[in-house]
């Protein structure tokens, strides 16, 4: 999976490994950036950004080509990385001027902040087995 502005904003692509048959899934006034294959390649989890001021995490079912959100802080950074078992998002946004590591369960969306409050900027997260 990957990202182009091809058509004027940027869209959410796939292609074969030898680069052929590259096939546009996603054709939104939005930008979607940062796609990433959930574990079992089921999934794509990207941050979309609308209005060129809010940044969530969207999930797209690869099965059904249906794109739903599972955040809505409106300031998720572009680099988000799942779970070993697929069920979790770890990402870094920032929240009222202050950046922060979160955790998303993917099925019921519920939003964690594991880093505490302070001048720290995060950047980066990932998961480890």
């Amino acid at each position: 999976a990957f990202t182009s502005d091809t058509h004027r904003n940027v869209d959410l692509y796939v292609m074969q490994a030898d680069g052929s048959q590259q096939t546009r899934l996603t054709a939104t006034t939005a930008h979607e950036r940062g796609p990433v294959w959930s574990p079992d390649g089921r999934f794509l989890a990207m941050v979309v950004e609308s209005d060129d001021t809010r940044r969530d995490i969207f999930l797209w079912q690869l099965e059904t080509g249906d794109m739903q959100p599972i955040t809505a802080l409106g300031s998720v950074d572009q680099r988000i990385a799942w779970s070993p078992d697929g069920r979790h998002i770890v990402f870094t946004a920032d929240v009222d001027q202050t950046s922060a590591v979160y955790v998303v369960e993917v099925a019921s969306g519920s939003l964690m902040r594991l880093t505490p409050d302070g001048s720290l900027t995060y950047a980066d997260p990932a998961w480890t087995r």
